[in-house]
């Protein structure tokens, strides 16, 4: 039983993640820039980073007195990272190529296919294995570089676009429209490195780590592909007349209290059925908004409804804990950092340049697209949980790849601002 103690002591370490990161959230909202680096930066003040090194035993006494408290806010870490990637689900339904759709695709297969080549390539090259987590997989860890290098973030976009008035332009819809595609390929590939960490690893759950346990790689990597990718499929390939035949029973007794209900039980049912089978969360939640986008209840107001009540509370904490856990003063390492972001900006960028340009754009709009289309944001920093909670990177990789969503985003919507402004070029697409 919990006693008054411990539960202080938790709600307080809990309030200050949840004030900490609200508070940057709303600094970096009034100056334009992009709030989920505000919240992240809220909880690198409260880590090892600022209070940890200014004032350590504030630090401890906040977060680590009591045994219980790193459980609850690891748990609702977990809670978060779920429902950041329904979120993300939900958003990638809601959108549709367009009028612009050669465009969108060309963009989205060079400018993911050519840096997930690019950054296996990186993983061969460069060595890397000293940065690997606990897991010790090679495989994993390259694909988890390649896809930190190829993602592209629709949330931080999505916001960008929608601070500066652009939400409803060509450009905001073929560079979303792109960054779906490139979601839905990348989501399967980082599946498909945390199946290979969880098939081989000791604390392995699920049917498909416990069948697969002992065969060759090559096997697990064709099984698992297949089957995350199949997944993949059938959620974004349902059909709205099946699913309102699947809902119809759930419906009529849980959403007749909460339409909201209804969805958490959607989101929280696909990812206890995926851990059962073997597909990492990190694929099932995302799965879980694809299949509620395409659902023909509750409507726009529900959805609505659940991402205000995700970003409340669970997502802020979820970006909080991101920068908690990074310590610049011991695991910043300058020299691979600019190695790696350099790589990885050129890359991207070459590769959306070249897909705009097979895709019928101008040299001007396919730059525009390549500087925009770095911006890694959200999806770059769930890559990297995961990657690190699953053991496939180490801390000091971790730092990296946070650092590089942090520094690609903060640029791209700097960029669109200049661009967009009356000192910017005028002729041009974005400041139309």
């Amino acid at each position: 039983m919990t006693s008054n103690a411990d539960l202080f002591h938790t709600l307080l370490a809990v309030l200050a993640l949840l004030l900490a990161s609200n508070l940057g959230g709303f600094v970096f909202a009034r100056f334009r820039l992009p709030p989920v680096i505000g919240e992240i930066s809220g909880g690198l003040c409260l880590g090892p980073t600022v209070l940890g090194a200014v004032a350590p035993h504030v630090s401890l006494a906040l977060f680590t007195s009591v045994d219980r408290v790193p459980q609850v806010i690891s748990m609702i870490y977990n809670f978060g990272s779920i429902l950041v990637l329904f979120c993300s689900g939900l958003g990638l339904g809601n959108l549709a190529a367009g009028k612009d759709r050669r465009l969108s695709v060309s963009v989205a297969i060079l400018g993911s296919v050519i840096p997930v080549f690019g950054g296996l390539l990186f993983a061969y090259f460069v060595d890397i294995q000293s940065y690997a987590g606990g897991a010790k997989n090679s495989l994993a860890l390259a694909l988890v570089t390649a896809v930190a290098i190829a993602v592209t973030s629709l949330p931080i976009l999505t916001r960008i676009f929608m601070d500066l008035g652009m939400l409803g332009s060509r450009f905001a819809r073929i560079c979303l429209s792109s960054s779906i595609l490139d979601d839905v390929l990348l989501y399967v590939v980082l599946a498909v490195a945390l199946s290979l960490v969880s098939a081989a690893g000791e604390n392995s759950f699920g049917f498909l780590p416990t069948v697969l346990a002992g065969s060759a790689l090559w096997v697990q990597l064709l099984v698992i592909s297949a089957v995350n990718l199949g997944f993949m499929l059938a959620s974004a390939s349902l059909s709205p007349q099946v699913l309102r035949r699947i809902e119809d029973f759930l419906w009529s007794w849980l959403a007749v209290r909460s339409p909201v209900a209804y969805f958490l039980v959607l989101v929280v049912g696909i990812v206890v059925v995926c851990l059962l089978i073997g597909i990492p969360i990190v694929l099932g939640a995302f799965c879980a908004g694809l299949i509620a986008a395409k659902s023909e209840r509750g409507g726009a107001v529900t959805h609505d409804a659940i991402q205000r009540f995700s970003q409340g509370f669970f997502v802020p904490i979820y970006f909080a804990i991101v920068g908690f856990r990074i310590d610049l003063l011991k695991d910043f390492e300058v020299s691979f950092f600019l190695l790696f972001m350099v790589f990885a900006v050129v890359i991207k960028g070459i590769s959306v340049y070249w897909g705009g340009r097979l895709g019928g754009a101008d040299r001007e709009l396919a730059r525009d697209l390549a500087v925009v289309l770095n911006a890694r944001g959200g999806p770059g920093i769930i890559v990297a949980s995961v990657a690190f909670d699953a053991g496939i990177i180490d801390v000091r990789f971790y730092t990296t790849l946070v650092l590089l969503a942090i520094v690609t985003s903060l640029f791209a919507g700097m960029y669109l601002a200049y661009r967009k402004s009356p000192g910017g070029e005028p002729d041009s697409m974005i400041a139309v």
